[in-house]
């Protein structure tokens, strides 16, 4: 099948405001002017509008005129998770929100994307987009939500701490032994903080458990660099066990 026709394909398979990218329709290096012909083509056509550079889509006609291309779904599609493969997550403001840890409504989304090499804000879409700590994938991309949750503590406006620690708790409850392993592991991307207070909250949970005594060798690096060097005064209004153990004061 030729580039045009391909093309054609992919656009026809489209709905009306559904971004539209080039970088769908994969080809070799020589073979790119071709596609970015047949977009362009289609673009005269009118068959197709321009958002921005490799992004069209296929614009609504309605009654109250021209609807132009959905937003949500492109930083979705652009950032986020596009078909089965996911590139980045929600964070900050949003998901202190969602997850009922303060009552802030945030004007601005945060998204950590494995789309980009350094942090930045596309005011247009009023996202903030950020490097994340290690690649995104989709089997840590839940895991590193928690982490991030517990970097931003002190960022968080309004906290409810009660809520805050319930919500931690309620997650690595969840967690199986495996992804308990990987986000000891995935702690090594993050600050000593991070690293002292996620090995606070599952002591406190897990201690004197069968699930304990597995994660304790995988812990034990952890603990021994949270009493060494800097320790932290935990400043915040949280009920756990165990914090002079992990490095806080």
């Amino acid at each position: 099948m030729d580039i045009a026709t391909k093309v054609r394909n992919y656009v026809d398979s489209c709905k009306e405001r559904e971004p539209i990218f080039v970088r769908n329709i994969k080809v070799d290096d020589y073979r790119k002017n071709a596609r970015n012909i047949a977009f362009h083509r289609l673009e005269k056509e009118n068959v197709i509008k321009k958002y921005t550079k490799g992004v069209y889509y296929k614009p609504q006609i309605t009654k109250f005129g021209e609807l132009g291309i959905d937003i949500q779904q492109l930083i979705l599609k652009q950032y986020i998770k596009e078909d089965k493969q996911v590139n980045g997550y929600l964070t900050g403001p949003i998901l202190w929100n969602t997850w009922n840890i303060t009552t802030q409504v945030p004007n601005k989304t945060w998204i950590a994307t494995n789309l980009i090499n350094r942090t930045t804000e596309k005011e247009h879409l009023k996202v903030k987009l950020i490097k994340p700590k290690t690649v995104i994938n989709n089997d840590n991309y839940e895991l590193l939500q928690l982490l991030d949750i517990i970097e931003q503590i002190y960022q968080i406006q309004d906290i409810n701490w009660d809520n805050y620690i319930r919500v931690l708790n309620n997650k690595i409850e969840k967690l199986s032994i495996e992804e308990l392993k990987y986000i000891i592991n995935l702690t090594k991307y993050y600050n000593k903080f991070v690293n002292n207070f996620m090995g606070t909250l599952i002591e406190s949970k897990f201690k004197n458990t069968n699930k304990y005594d597995q994660l304790y060798y995988q812990l034990l690096p952890l603990k021994i660099k949270a009493n060494t060097g800097r320790r932290y005064k935990l400043v915040c209004k949280v009920k756990i066990k165990y914090t002079d153990e992990w490095g806080f004061y």
